[in-house]
């Protein structure tokens, strides 16, 4: 399992980075606890905002299941996760500012949008620097899928009820989510 400490570490390290979005991603993928493939294809336009001006990020997950489509949530931009002290909607317009303009929230330093391979490799880059090359053994390290389960347990910690931490993962079953939340002996 990923931890909090790792994950802070990374971030630190993002910040000298010479792919700005890096940290964008990292926070991203904290705050709403969403798949990599999700993550590369958000866009500034799926902001919407409700009929009292509540604003929300639309997301349609691209995990089918045998549907046509993945569960589709819609997150407040208002959630706000205190271990980074941000809502949503903060680290929306941390996106925003962290390269030209462009279409998708993760872009390239140009504006351009980032491949999934390349969200994964960064990540892996990010915490090979952090943890040193020995930490884990070759197919044992903790994946960007990881920062999923932090956010669930992090959410979790900060008081916020299963059920909803089930459907801002888009999980159909209760079992799933306790599989994410499980810190598997960390604590």
């Amino acid at each position: 399992r990923l931890t909090l400490q790792t994950w802070q570490a990374m971030r630190t390290l993002s910040t000298t980075s010479p792919q700005r979005w890096v940290e964008s991603m990292l926070l991203l993928a904290l705050a709403c606890g969403q798949r990599r493939g999700d993550l590369a294809k958000m866009r500034f336009d799926d902001v919407v905002a409700d009929e009292a001006g509540a604003q929300y990020l639309r997301v349609e997950q691209q995990k089918e299941a045998g549907k046509g489509y993945g569960a589709r949530v819609e997150i407040p931009l208002s959630l706000r996760l205190d271990v980074i002290g941000m809502t949503l909607g903060d680290v929306i317009e941390h996106c925003r500012q962290s390269a030209a303009p462009g279409p998708t929230l993760l872009r390239k330093a140009g504006g351009g949008s980032i491949e999934e391979s390349s969200l994964s490799a960064r990540f892996a880059e990010h915490i090979r620097a952090v943890l040193g090359d020995t930490a884990h053994a070759p197919h044992e390290w903790p994946s960007l899928h990881e920062v999923r389960s932090l956010s669930a347990r992090l959410y979790v910690e900060q008081g916020m009820p299963a059920q909803t931490v089930q459907t801002l993962r888009g999980h159909k079953h209760a079992e799933m989510t306790s599989l994410y939340v499980d810190d598997r002996g960390l604590s």
